[in-house]
């Protein structure tokens, strides 16, 4: 047991190469020595520790990283670890987290749809790039897969479908006016995910069940657009002379002020809150009801919740971006939440009635079938789907 508890203890320092983590897997794989592992993970569950100590903190952030590493490297297909809602154990619960989701994928390839009740449900597809594009004039133009590419007029301006799932606006010699700027309004339907590259250069990427309004081309003062829904955005660099042209994005709930970053927000009407996370750069983020200016930092995410108050706190940015890759990346996220963001990809509803006050740790991947998703869900062994007239449904 003495070279294994070394090996476990250096995995806890963020010191073990991916050949050692197989290893841990591998011999914790092996049901004999699932006491030792419990032994193991109990010795540092009730190792005593100042909540507020700096060795917590950076404790935490050890395994954040490390459990990172280890979904990215080794086994980037999906896993589930579900978590107490107690928040010490939540701490301690990350130490063994490699560990059990290892498990679990060492394990989860054995069991094949055909084997599960997840036949019962109609085979839901994973959404797809689709969105509604409102032209200045008023038109509409429906983008999907059966869209050519090729250029769309809109009173001079050219906009060019450069493939299944982009547009891209050319910059236009003449400057609007402040006053009176064309705008155009990219809407994504549930199931749907697009991406356009704005006349200056920036790239935002929506999610289902949003919508984003901007001119086709901007002027030399500042550059607004209005987002409803979820977007991730890169934002291009801009001077007028040797001052910086400032890039807007407003929201129901904030005002974010750019110049040139990569960040993502999330403000759907049906949420509770309204996340705004950094990944680089800098950004001020104005609360629109009292007019609060909050700067970020890459790392911050600032939250406001029902109240209007916004928090601002370091996180792990994975999760709020990992959507942009073609995944799902719930972090200690309640059901609730979860089922949330799989009925605006899956274009299904909910039936919130009995959900479980209980949250995971998932990552999936968003090419898979509804039907998939809920069998992972399933294999915890406290729930059951059906989907009874397009709505997911909890079952005793």
């Amino acid at each position: 047991m003495q070279d294994i508890e070394q090996l476990f203890k250096r995995y806890i320092q963020n010191k073990c190469s991916a050949d050692e983590i197989r290893t841990l897997i591998e011999y914790f794989g092996n049901n004999v020595n699932e006491l030792e592992l419990k032994t193991l993970i109990e010795q540092q569950l009730f190792t005593e520790i100042d909540e507020k100590s700096n060795e917590q903190i950076n404790n935490s952030g050890i395994f954040d990283k490390t459990d990172l590493f280890f979904k990215k490297t080794l086994y980037p297909k999906p896993f589930f670890l579900k978590l107490p809602a107690n928040s010490l154990f939540k701490y301690a619960a990350s130490i063994a987290i490699f560990l059990v989701s290892g498990f679990l994928l060492l394990n989860y390839p054995k069991k094949t749809v055909k084997d599960s009740k997840a036949n019962q449900f109609a085979t839901i597809s994973p959404g797809s790039n689709k969105a509604i594009l409102k032209l200045s004039d008023g038109s509409t133009i429906l983008l999907d897969g059966q869209n050519e590419q090729g250029l769309i007029a809109d009173l001079n301006s050219k906009i060019l479908k450069v493939k299944d799932g982009l547009l891209m606006y050319t910059s236009s010699a003449e400057k609007e006016d402040t006053e009176g700027l064309l705008l155009n309004e990219l809407t994504i339907p549930a199931g749907g995910k697009y991406e356009v590259i704005l006349s200056d250069g920036t790239k935002v990427f929506l999610n289902s069940l949003s919508s984003l309004k901007y001119p086709k081309n901007f002027n030399d003062k500042e550059r607004v657009v209005e987002l409803s829904g979820e977007a991730y955005f890169e934002v291009t660099k801009l001077y007028k002379g040797n001052k910086k042209v400032p890039f807007i994005v407003k929201t129901q709930k904030q005002t974010i002020e750019v110049v040139g970053t990569k960040f993502n927000i999330s403000s759907y009407a049906d949420d509770s809150f309204q996340k705004t996370t950094l990944i680089s750069g800098h950004v001020n983020v104005i609360d629109n009801k009292n007019h609060q200016k909050y700067s970020l930092e890459p790392g911050d995410q600032a939250l406001t919740d029902n109240n209007d108050h916004i928090n601002v706190s370091q996180v792990n940015v994975e999760p709020s971006i990992a959507w942009t890759q073609g995944n799902f990346m719930f972090d200690d996220v309640y059901l609730r939440e979860i089922l949330k963001q799989l009925a605006r990809w899956y274009n299904v509803h909910v039936d919130y009635n009995n959900i479980p006050e209980t949250r995971y740790n998932i990552l999936l991947s968003k090419d898979e079938t509804l039907n998939s998703i809920l069998k992972i869900l399933e294999d915890t062994g406290e729930l059951k789907f059906k989907i009874v007239n397009n709505t997911i449904k909890i079952i005793n």
